[in-house]
């Protein structure tokens, strides 16, 4: 979601030492390990559109500056955070609730992504942050947070995350795509880029969603990184995929919109659920995957869930043994 959250704003620092932020959390190391910067290959125009969208988060969204968002949002602005009503409009409302500017604008965003990309008409970026005010038994671990964005014209026309509807939000105005994600310009992806998409649209579905265990050996690398923090801490690559819970109200199978840059597909699925509100509607919400293919397999995995509950307990039982390795140098196959 665009939430007005100063953690949730940062630019792209490729050159950001992956060691610094493994070191600042030694002393409660994470049951999953952060994401390190990597380079993600993009056209001009397409960095031209990330730079805009983070320049907009930069002065918009964290230096609070609304009267700055008709330089960068469209006057018909689709949002599809269903806690925000749709339009221009409806974001400046949602914003301007206890909005204090900051003066000057920053020069520089608070907490960078550690991936964001652009394709086409969209831009996409993966935010990092490690959750406040846990529980005493809550072992420490990092959450991802996922923004899709479609640039046209130097503005930005649309908006998706993987919010839900908060209880007594009340009725929302949802914004509605003009046309099927794919009719607009989504990028001219290689042939190797094609397949990466392929595998990883597989990998989702089939193994994620279906639990299509069988595949797991043919789709992943047997020592393929896992930022989710209900799984990767399980012994086998099996065991490790059958903790994944997939959202139970996926319209289809088929992702509303697959982008590739080089190595990493990002997809994105409509979902509806039952309002919070009043169990007789359904109000509809988005979900992610982001996934990283080398050499035909997964060998990097994220998605937007937090720990769940009934993780935790499981998660505590190791963290004597993530503390004994806190100290360690950097992730030997951040790399590979």
């Amino acid at each position: 979601m665009l939430q007005k959250m100063r953690w949730a704003c940062g630019a792209i620092a490729l050159i950001v030492c992956w060691c610094a932020m493994s070191a600042s959390a030694s002393a409660q190391p994470a049951i999953n390990g952060p994401t390190p910067p990597r380079f993600v290959p993009m056209t001009a125009p397409e960095e031209k559109n990330l730079a805009l969208v983070l320049r907009w988060y930069r002065e918009v969204i964290e230096g609070g500056h609304l009267e700055l968002a008709p330089r960068y949002q469209a006057a018909s602005y689709i949002q599809h955070n269903p806690n925000v009503n749709t339009g221009l409009n409806g974001f400046l409302e949602a914003f301007s609730r206890d909005n204090a500017p900051v003066n000057p604008i920053p020069a520089q965003l608070e907490n960078p992504p550690p991936l964001a990309g652009a394709r086409g008409d969209f831009v996409w970026i993966l935010w990092q942050r490690r959750p406040r005010d846990l529980a005493p038994a809550t072992p420490f671990y990092y959450h991802y947070r996922f923004e899709l964005l479609r640039v046209e014209h130097n503005q930005v026309q649309e908006h998706w995350d993987a919010a839900q509807k908060y209880a007594n939000t009340g009725k929302v105005l949802f914004g509605k795509s003009s046309q099927p994600l794919r009719r607009f310009d989504t990028g001219k992806p290689s042939a190797a880029e094609r397949g990466a998409r392929d595998i990883a649209i597989e990998a989702a579905t089939q193994v994620y969603f279906h639990c299509h265990f069988e595949l797991a050996d043919r789709l992943f690398s047997a020592d393929y990184i896992e930022h989710d923090p209900n799984l990767p801490y399980e012994p086998t690559l099996r065991k490790r995929l059958a903790a994944y819970e997939s959202p139970h109200e996926l319209e289809t199978d088929e992702p509303a919109i697959a982008l590739v840059n080089g190595e990493l597909v990002v997809m994105m699925w409509n979902v509806s659920s039952a309002d919070p509100d009043d169990g007789s509607r359904t109000y509809p919400w988005n979900y992610f995957h982001l996934m990283r293919v080398r050499h035909g397999r997964v060998v990097e995995h994220w998605d937007p869930d937090a720990l769940r509950t009934s993780r935790g307990a499981a998660a505590a039982a190791i963290a004597g043994a993530l503390q004994r390795q806190a100290g360690r140098d950097c992730h030997p196959r951040a790399d590979r």
